[in-house]
């Protein structure tokens, strides 16, 4: 996290990490990103008198429900880590000092949460993770994970992958910026949503299944900035813009997106 190990990673369970569909998913979901890193924030201010200054902001904005946090001393940080957890308006936050964050992408379909803490402790060297070590949350709408484990897990930090169900799965430092825009019919000439302003020089990749259209984006700038559009008019054609999740295609049954 920061070069100087002034941070802590901070799980609330009370925000969901996938949201109902609905038009107002996006708007949702920042507001309650805003309202937990507020209240987070006032906490340990009131909590502990010596902290003045520090920044607080989700890990990504495709997980709503882990924070990053960055205090200006080590005191501040050793000070918060010596409590493990804390309430927040009657809910058990959890706090990870210094941990290592990474992210799983493109999981098979037959991922869950407890085979992936056993493949990490098996690469681990079958050594058992305490619960304030390593915390996993698998969203399997997107097929993405991120695993939190503290600095004690040295065999798994030199790991460059996962390996679960026989799939070799690259680590990642972030999530790929990745959107759906539908319905975009078949045959409809994609240059045309790539040329919109809003995409011009931003898509690096793209991938259609039926009538929805996966775009990568180049950075998380543009993501943040596509999504607070919710809808783009191409030709007449009115097309919703909404976060990334797994698509399936009925016709083939291959897993590429989904509805």
């Amino acid at each position: 996290m920061s070069s100087a190990k002034k941070d802590i990673l901070v799980y609330v369970p009370d925000i969901p990490s996938d949201i109902a569909d609905n038009d107002g998913e996006q708007m949702i979901q920042t507001r309650l990103q805003n309202t937990l890193s507020i209240k987070l924030v006032t906490h340990l201010k009131q909590a502990y008198k010596s902290i003045e200054n520090l920044l607080c902001e989700p890990i990504t904005p495709q997980i709503p429900n882990i924070f990053h946090v960055t205090f200006n001393t080590l005191d501040n940080l050793v000070e918060v880590a010596n409590s493990s957890d804390f309430q927040l308006d009657g809910i058990l936050v959890t706090v990870y000092p210094c941990a290592n964050c990474s992210f799983l992408e493109n999981l098979p379909r037959t991922a869950n949460d407890d085979k992936l803490r056993s493949a990490v402790i098996t690469q681990n060297g079958d050594k058992e993770l305490s619960a304030t070590s390593l915390y996993i949350q698998y969203n399997k709408d997107t097929g993405d994970a991120v695993i939190l484990v503290s600095k004690s897990a040295k065999t798994w930090l030199m790991k460059q992958s996962l390996i679960i169900d026989g799939q070799n799965i690259e680590k990642k430092t972030a999530l790929t910026c990745r959107i759906l825009v539908s319905p975009v019919p078949r045959g409809f000439n994609l240059d045309h949503i790539f040329n919109d302003s809003l995409f011009f020089n931003r898509v690096i990749g793209h991938d259609q299944v039926n009538d929805t259209l996966i775009l990568e984006l180049n950075n998380m700038d543009t993501y943040k900035n596509v999504l607070t559009q919710k809808v783009i008019k191409i030709d007449n054609n009115s097309m919703k813009l909404k976060p990334y999740a797994i698509v399936i295609d009925p016709e083939t049954m291959e897993i590429d997106a989904e509805n």
